[in-house]
């Protein structure tokens, strides 16, 4: 697609409607909606069906199939980094079973969502990390998503230090507005964002742990006052 989701951040909102707000959206959101488990809700989108299978991720080269260790090392970094625990939901045109059973992390067992392109697209898109595969599902759920979201760390073209999906494109593809952000980051750089870059050895900032914590806390209704919750009478002194 020409110019990326750059070129059409204008339609957003109109497919947010579309898509999140059609029937299948809804209902896939239901379930989501009626819980207030404190845990951190993780999308994962592992792509297969007739992406091809390599023995390592290629630098700047799509629709190729990221190793499954590679998505167990985020969950299990993750949840070894955080005081709460995750609840996993799982995307995927693989073998599902067969996927759930390798990022499974003993107790956090996935939820194999695959009702339809629109209700994996609805959770993924409504989660509070995804886990992404190189894939433009994968991408098309980040952009109807508020949510940050990890990408492989090898698959992603470098430039001077910096990564980016879209630097290797030629100019008039990606690589114009990827220099634009590179000359912005630099001058104005900044401690938290979205994209994420994982390698087999994840890192999880600690200003990114601290975000999800707290995106999994907003959810508790005992501290939510217009669900009957309460708060310390002192917090209004602080």
């Amino acid at each position: 697609m020409s110019g990326g989701y750059l070129a059409i951040r204008r339609a957003r909102s109109f497919l947010r409607n579309s898509i999140l707000g059609s029937n299948e959206g809804i209902q896939a959101l239901d379930g989501l909606d009626l819980t207030e488990n404190p845990a951190v809700r993780v999308a994962v989108h592992v792509r297969g069906g007739d992406f091809q299978q390599g023995d390592s991720v290629e630098q700047s080269v799509f629709n190729q199939v990221l190793p499954i260790e590679w998505y167990r090392k985020q969950l299990e970094t993750l949840t070894s980094s955080l005081d709460l625990p995750i609840e996993v939901f799982l995307a995927t045109d693989g073998n599902q079973a067969a996927i759930a059973d390798s990022i499974s992390l003993g107790r956090t067992e996935p939820h194999v969502i695959g009702t339809s392109s629109i209700s994996d697209l609805a959770i993924l898109a409504n989660c509070d990390v995804l886990i992404s595969s190189v894939s433009s599902f994968s991408m098309l759920a980040a952009f109807l998503s508020d949510a940050p979201y990890i990408w492989h760390r090898d698959q992603l073209g470098e430039s001077g230090g910096w990564l980016s999906i879209w630097g290797h494109e030629a100019l008039n593809e990606g690589g114009g507005p990827t220099q634009n952000s590179l000359r912005r980051s630099i001058h104005n750089p900044s401690s938290f964002h979205r994209g994420h870059a994982h390698s087999m050895k994840p890192v999880w900032s600690s200003a990114l742990l601290e975000y999800l914590r707290h995106r999994a806390m907003l959810r508790v209704m005992t501290t939510d006052l217009i669900h009957y919750g309460v708060v310390a009478s002192d917090e209004t002194q602080s």
